[in-house]
């Protein structure tokens, strides 16, 4: 992730399930939104695609210490965070350039809609879990954040 592509970041802790919260930093670039732990974590960096987004939400009515994001497939992710009217504004405006960007790929590509599966990040390769969406490394026959099985191209 190059930092000029960052548009927002701050310290997070991300709710991995009911008992489970993780701390660590939660970026938004240009195409992603990524949660990298700390380093005293056992989760793995967890990153999908702007267009995965389909929601956003403040958490809870009275507090906007979180939020919700809503990915395709009906998956709620949930980030403790102090400024989360600053990071929905943040991830909304970037969401509807990311899709204008990619419209405007796409006419230029004849229609064909070009996308990449392998993604170099932090000088490693990883790949998309097909599911959840986490980047994890491409040895690996089933996903460290959600359980399923590694699909291949």
């Amino acid at each position: 992730m190059d930092k000029e592509e960052i548009l927002i970041e701050s310290q997070a802790t991300y709710r991995r399930s009911m008992t489970e919260s993780v701390q660590g930093r939660l970026t938004l670039t240009k195409k992603e939104l990524v949660f990298t732990p700390s380093a005293n974590s056992s989760c793995q960096e967890i990153g999908f695609k702007l267009e995965d987004i389909v929601g956003v939400e403040k958490l809870g009515i009275i507090s906007s210490k979180g939020i919700y994001i809503t990915r395709k497939g009906g998956k709620k992710e949930r980030y403790k965070l102090e400024n989360a009217k600053e990071w929905i504004h943040a991830i909304e405006t970037a969401r509807r350039e990311h899709e204008k960007e990619l419209r405007e790929a796409t006419e230029r590509t004849g229609g064909r809609r070009i996308t990449k599966e392998i993604e170099v990040i932090h000088e490693k390769t990883r790949i998309r879990c097909t599911y959840c969406g986490a980047l994890i490394p491409p040895d690996l026959t089933q996903c460290p954040n959600c359980g399923a099985p590694v699909r291949r191209g």
